[in-house]
């Protein structure tokens, strides 16, 4: 499988560490590495702050697409954390939030 991560310096050097391809740039860089590494890799993993920092568009063609898989995570500082994984899936999926505690629609 190959893995892309673009993210901050301290962060990419980690998922370097890991075995991924990493990429240590910034949100305006960002989409210059999407377009030439996207057609190449099975997993994109940015960080909130690259993910933030992409145009809303852009955002939402690489949540909509079904390859690459694409995840958002803290940087290793976790300066910022992504949102609540669990609400967003009960949300795509119609389920309510009280569905945690036995209730669905």
């Amino acid at each position: 499988m190959r893995v892309l991560f673009l993210g901050d310096e301290l962060s990419a050097a980690a998922f370097r560490m890991a075995g991924c391809q990493s990429l240590a740039v910034g949100p305006e860089e960002a989409l210059l590495a999407l377009e030439a590494h996207l057609p190449h890799v099975d997993m994109l993993i940015m960080t909130v702050d690259i993910a933030r920092g992409l145009p809303a568009d852009v955002m939402r063609d690489l949540r909509q697409r079904t390859m690459p898989l694409v995840l958002e995570v803290p940087d290793v500082r976790r300066l910022s954390e992504p949102g609540d994984f669990t609400s967003a899936i009960r949300s795509h999926l119609g389920l309510r939030e009280d569905f945690a505690h036995g209730a669905s629609q």
